[in-house]
């Protein structure tokens, strides 16, 4: 399961999600954790959780910490690794006012829901367009692209999906594309796949259903 960001400054929308979520995957009261804290967020309660969490395996759990943007870099770092080992049977929700409070290794690595009450945001601005192209446009443009730009326009790319998640009504298309894309680039990270490889995948996705 993702982790996701749920971006709002709406307690009772995040209470909605929640109550979705716990609908959804039919939670016992006792497998939600709830992690809330007037000041700046620590450590110490996340470990807390995650000792109760660790102990079921075959449990799904819902974990919630609100205002995860409060974390210091080395807090959000520390936990990077644990929200990728208990992705099998844990569900965060990191409850942030702003997304750019997230470290954008944490945000690659997630599913960010925006409260549909926020402004949405613009749509990056980039070198490349790759919006309503063809599958051999897209080729053709991706080819001039260098390694080290590769990661940057995949970034860009999953800040627009998300952004036309948002505009759009067929949501189930873009959480799939989003979810494929987001295990691409992590995958091209952590084994050092062909980039250009990467590339031509995503460009399938997105040129194939019309998403951009």
């Amino acid at each position: 399961m993702l982790p996701v960001i749920f971006v709002t400054s709406n307690e009772e929308a995040v209470q909605r999600y929640i109550d979705d979520l716990k609908q959804s995957y039919k939670l016992h009261p006792s497998c939600v954790y709830i992690i809330k804290q007037e000041k700046k967020l620590t450590i110490e309660p996340i470990r807390e959780v995650l000792a109760s969490t660790s102990t079921y395996t075959y449990q799904t759990y819902l974990v919630v910490i609100y205002g995860f943007d409060s974390a210091s870099v080395v807090i959000q770092n520390s936990l990077l690794k644990t929200l990728e080992e208990e992705s099998s049977h844990v569900q965060f929700v990191l409850v942030v006012q702003e997304e750019s409070g997230v470290l954008p290794t944490i945000r690659s690595r997630a599913h960010i829901v925006y409260d549909k009450a926020r402004k949405v945001l613009p749509r990056k601005s980039t070198a490349y367009h790759y919006t309503g192209l063809t599958l051999p446009e897209w080729m053709s443009m991706t080819s001039k692209i260098s390694k080290d730009k590769s990661a940057l326009i995949i970034d860009s790319i999953i800040h627009d999906l998300r952004v036309a998640m948002l505009e759009g009504s067929n949501q189930e298309e873009y959480t799939k594309a989003l979810h494929t894309i987001l295990q691409l680039r992590r995958n091209m990270i952590a084994f050092n796949l062909n980039y250009e490889h990467v590339l031509d995948q995503i460009g399938h996705i997105i040129t194939s259903q019309h998403l951009l």
